[in-house]
C-alpha cells in the first residue's frame, strides 16, 4: 500500500468517528438533557451554572424572608406614618408624632413582671404599649410603654461631679442589651446613629442626651412625651431579688456580681461609692430596695398616679387605672368601648399570671437569713442586718407577707449571663 493509500484510509476513519459523534449527540434522550441544537445546550448550561450558582440559591431560599420584612416594613411605615394612604379604603389609627402624649407609662424595678403586663394589655385588650419601647414612628406603642428605666423620670438627678459620674456608668461603658435600656428605644437618632451597629460613639452620645433629658424630668414637668397615667408596678420584694440575682450573678450565690449590672447600679446612684464591695445578693438587694424607694416617694408626691402588686391585679384593673375605661381621661376615644366590652368577660379578670420571662424557675429561692452578712460572700458582719431589714421595711410599705420566706432552698450555680 503506498504513501498516499494510507493518508486516504486515515483521513476517511477520522471522517467516520466525527459522523458518529455527531450522531450520538443528536440522538434525543427522554428527559431532554440532550438536543440536536449546539446553541440551545449551550443556553441551558449557562442556566444551569447560573441557578447552581450558591449565592442564587441563598437568594431563592430567603426570597419569602425577604419578601415578609418587607411587608412587615412596609405596613408598619402605612399604619403607623402615612395612614392617610389609605383613608380610600379603610380607616386607620391616626399617627403620632415624637411628643405628642400617650395614655400609660408603667414603670417598676427589674423582673418585676413589666415584660408580662405589656404582653397581656396586647394580647387581651389589644392595646399598643410597648416593652421597652417608645418610639411610635416604627413600633405599635401609641397607647403606651412599660420599661423600667423610663423610672428614671421620677428620680431626682445627681449634679456635679455624681452627674458626671453617672452619666460615665450608663453611657460610656461598655454596653449590653441585657440591661433592658437602649437609647434607640425611646426615639430615631438625633445624630444620624447607625441603626445597623449596636453601639458605638454615635449612640454613646445619643445616650447622654437622652438621659439628660428623662433623669428627673417629671418633677420639673419637662417630660416629652408625657404620659396621661403613671403607674408603678410591683412584685414581691424577695422574689424580685431572686430573679436578679439568677440572672446576674456569675458563679451561684457566692459569685461575682455581673459587671454590666454593677455598672448600672452604680450609674443610677452614683453617691453610694462602696457598692463594688457588695456580695452579689445584696446588690440585687440595694437596687431593688432604692429603687422602689424612690418611685414609692415618686408616688407620695403625685409624680405616679397608683401603684398595684402583679400578683394580685387583673389586666382589665390595670386598663381602669391607666384610664383607658373612662372617657374622660382616655387619649384614643375608640379604646374606651373595646376595653369595656371585653373586660365584662370572667378570664381577663384573673390576676396576670407569669409567661413571658421566667428566668429564675426552679433556680433560686431565698430566706431571710441569706440577706444577713456574713453569708455567701458578704464581707459585712455576721450580726449586720442593714440590708434584711430595708428589705423588710419595703414588704411593709407594699403589704406583702414577710413570714413567706422562713425557709426556702436555693442552687448554688445558675446559667451565665
Amino acid at each position: 500500500m503506498t504513501d498516499r493509500q494510507r493518508s486516504n484510509k486515515k483521513t476517511k476513519g477520522r471522517k467516520k468517528n466525527t459522523e458518529a459523534k455527531d450522531k450520538n449527540k443528536r440522538k434525543d434522550v427522554k428527559n431532554g438533557e440532550v438536543t440536536g441544537d449546539p446553541k440551545a445546550e449551550q443556553d441551558e448550561t449557562a442556566w444551569d451554572v447560573v441557578m447552581n450558582h450558591p449565592l442564587i440559591q441563598v437568594l431563592y431560599r430567603m426570597l419569602p424572608f425577604l419578601c415578609g420584612l418587607a411587608m412587615y416594613h412596609l405596613n408598619s411605615y402605612v399604619r403607623l406614618q402615612c395612614p392617610g394612604l389609605l383613608s380610600g379604603l379603610m380607616q386607620l389609627r391616626p399617627a403620632i408624632s415624637e411628643t405628642d402624649s400617650r395614655q400609660l407609662l408603667i414603670v417598676g424595678a427589674m423582673s418585676s413582671g413589666t415584660k408580662q403586663v405589656a404582653a397581656d394589655l396586647n394580647k387581651h385588650l389589644a392595646l399598643e404599649v410597648g416593652h421597652e419601647e417608645q418610639d411610635a414612628s416604627w413600633n405599635f406603642v401609641r397607647d403606651g410603654t412599660v420599661s423600667w428605666f423610663h423610672g428614671l423620670r421620677f428620680l431626682p438627678a445627681p449634679e456635679g461631679e455624681e452627674k458626671a459620674q453617672a452619666y460615665r456608668k450608663i453611657c460610656l461603658g461598655n454596653y449590653t442589651n441585657n440591661m433592658g435600656f437602649h437609647p434607640r428605644m425611646y426615639r430615631a437618632s438625633r445624630y444620624g446613629c447607625s441603626s445597623r451597629v449596636t453601639w458605638d460613639q454615635c449612640w454613646a452620645r445619643e445616650c447622654i442626651a437622652i438621659v439628660d433629658e428623662e433623669w428627673g424630668c417629671a418633677a420639673k414637668e419637662t417630660c416629652s412625651p408625657s404620659f396621661e397615667k403613671n403607674l408603678l408596678q410591683v412584685r414581691n420584694p424577695l422574689e424580685t431579688i431572686e430573679s436578679l440575682v439568677a440572672k446576674f450573678c456569675q458563679g451561684g450565690l457566692t459569685g461575682t456580681v455581673h459587671p454590666s449590672f454593677l455598672q448600672m447600679l452604680s450609674g443610677i446612684f452614683p453617691s453610694q461609692k462602696d457598692l463594688d464591695s457588695y456580695s452579689c445578693i445584696e446588690a440585687a438587694s440595694y437596687f431593688v430596695v432604692n429603687w422602689n424607694n424612690a418611685l414609692l416617694n415618686a408616688h407620695e408626691k403625685g409624680l405616679i398616679d397608683s401603684w398595684y402588686k402583679v400578683e394580685e391585679t387583673s389586666v382589665c384593673e390595670v386598663a381602669r387605672l391607666a384610664g383607658f375605661m373612662d372617657i374622660e381621661t382616655t387619649i384614643y376615644e375608640p379604646n374606651v368601648h373595646k376595653i369595656q366590652t371585653i373586660c365584662e368577660k370572667g378570664e381577663v379578670n384573673d390576676p396576670m399570671s407569669n409567661e413571658e420571662h421566667r428566668i429564675n424557675e426552679d433556680l433560686v429561692a431565698l430566706k431571710w437569713d441569706d440577706l444577713k452578712g456574713g453569708v455567701h460572700g458578704s464581707k459585712r458582719a455576721k450580726t449586720d442586718e442593714e440590708i434584711l431589714l430595708s428589705v423588710r421595711g419595703l414588704f411593709t410599705a407594699f403589704g406583702y407577707d414577710p413570714n413567706a420566706h422562713n425557709e426556702a432552698e436555693f442552687e448554688d450555680v445558675f446559667p451565665e449571663f
